[in-house]
């Protein structure tokens, strides 16, 4: 029979699992000298092929599933670790091409193990001080970036371009409902707009938010990947003279698969004139630009002067491109990957509303978060 411990002695080795909270040499070191020694053993698992340690077949070992029957040594969790890293991709190996998921950043790595190491809660900025601050001065580049004004712009960071839509979509239902739902429900049919390339995260959506999958219309598209705006007219005409509610239209900048690009400012346009024509609300535009977002880099690049030096095939293509994003400042909110690319580790997806008082639709009365209400600048 294993002999038992006091908790004293227990909790004493429970200790060196933790990072010192004061100022502690030898814990630091410690510290360091665990991280250092994960990252060497990683390192024995690089070589000619972009996956870590070979391709993995099988579980990594018998009984991996079963609740262990004391604690583990840190050196010993540091190697499970290790083995669960076998058959990762490279992504950045010179062997692998791969779409949409670019190497992390070491800056951007190390932002992730601030946040990991001091564990900021957002909700308020006693519990994440000057994270919470970062997170608005975000809000403000980006929008600087795509175009928006950001004395009135807003935005928060969510779980994945899947968590984008929804917000651009929860916005856009309390927007044609009068902030009802959030109390009431959704009591009747609201409509959600797309392309036939949009990225399937529309289907997790509408079922989520109850609307389901049944009220989303599907628009088709052109040749190259983008909706068809005849067929977009087409739908709205018929949605509007039926008496239907379109909620939300997404414009897709950037498919996943093909980078199809929506024509945001001509979507816009057509929304504002049938919305005019039919005395109806006007839809709310999401443009998902997970991907083409990074195209906004260049809204103010000179491709004549061409400073950079690009090859001229290169100046082409980012002049077409960011000539058919250059809409984008005129949706009403903007979905952002930055792990796609931006070279930063998931999660890291930004929503972006063009005007931030539309998020006043999903806050909370301050009798309904009453320790929340008590805390904060």
């Amino acid at each position: 029979m294993t002999e038992r411990k006091h908790y004293a002695e227990i909790l004493e080795g429970l200790k060196q699992c933790f990072p010192a909270p004061t100022s502690n040499p030898v814990m630091d070191g410690y510290f360091l000298y665990t991280i250092a020694h994960f990252i060497d053993r990683i390192d024995h698992l690089k070589g000619a092929a972009p996956l870590l340690g070979g391709p993995v077949e099988g579980r990594i070992s018998e009984g991996s599933t079963q609740f262990p029957d004391g604690i583990c040594k840190v050196e010993a969790v540091i190697e499970r670790l290790v083995e669960y890293c076998r058959g990762m991709t490279l992504w950045s190996h010179p062997n692998f091409q791969a779409q949409v998921v670019p190497p992390p950043t070491v800056t951007s790595i190390t932002a992730v193990m601030a946040a990991a190491i001091f564990n900021p809660n957002m909700v308020e900025d006693e519990a994440s001080a000057r994270f919470a601050e970062a997170e608005q001065q975000v809000v403000s580049l980006v929008s600087e970036l795509v175009g928006y004004d950001p004395a009135r712009s807003g935005g928060l960071f969510t779980f994945g371009g899947t968590g984008t839509i929804l917000y651009g979509c929860k916005v856009a239902i309390e927007r044609i409902s009068g902030g009802r739902t959030m109390h009431e429900g959704i009591r009747e049919d609201f409509k959600i707009v797309t392309s036939d390339c949009a990225h399937y995260s529309r289907l997790n959506v509408a079922g989520w938010l109850g609307l389901g999958t049944r009220n989303i219309i599907t628009i088709p598209t052109n040749r190259d990947n983008e909706m068809s705006l005849t067929d977009l007219e087409a739908a709205l005409r018929r949605a509007f003279e039926r008496g239907e509610k379109i909620a939300a239209i997404i414009a897709t900048t950037g498919t996943t698969d093909a980078l199809g690009i929506d024509d945001v400012g001509a979507i816009v346009q057509l929304r504002d004139r049938l919305a005019a024509e039919f005395g109806v609300p006007p839809p709310h535009v999401h443009a998902d630009a997970a991907i083409g977002w990074v195209w906004a880099a260049f809204r103010d690049y000179d491709f004549d002067g061409n400073a950079l030096g690009f090859h001229a095939r290169t100046v082409r293509s980012l002049r077409d491109s960011w000539g058919r994003m250059a809409g984008l400042i005129l949706a009403d909110s903007i979905g952002i990957d930055f792990h796609k690319t931006g070279y930063a580790p998931y999660v890291s997806s930004l929503f972006l509303l063009r005007e931030r008082d539309q998020l006043k639709r999903l806050s909370r009365r301050t009798d309904e978060m009453p320790y929340l209400d008590q805390l904060g600048r």
